[in-house]
């Protein structure tokens, strides 16, 4: 099982911090802006706008799985194909 932990960094409030809301599922989020892409063993793991996580086995077909975050996701990294980062912005 793919496990990703995301970190959002909040410009909003005096703290910080910001409630996080997941991402929401969209027909078209294999079109939206891809700001990284890493592998995860031998998937292909994208983030993007508005949380957006895609997966792909062979590089041309991509499927959105659900996310954490509604903010930016800026990078991705896996240490193994089962566990990696996303860190982005809300801002």
């Amino acid at each position: 099982a793919l496990a990703l932990a995301a970190g959002v960094a909040s410009a909003q409030g005096d703290d910080g911090a910001r409630d996080a809301q997941p991402s929401e599922m969209m027909p078209l989020a294999d079109k939206a802006i891809v700001n990284d892409v890493t592998r995860a063993g031998e998937r292909l793991v994208a983030v993007g706008e508005r949380g957006h996580i895609l997966l792909s086995d062979d590089g041309t077909e991509w499927r959105q799985v659900q996310g954490p975050v509604r903010a930016m996701l800026t990078r991705v990294e896996f240490v193994d194909a089962d566990h990696g980062w996303a860190v982005g912005h809300d801002g």
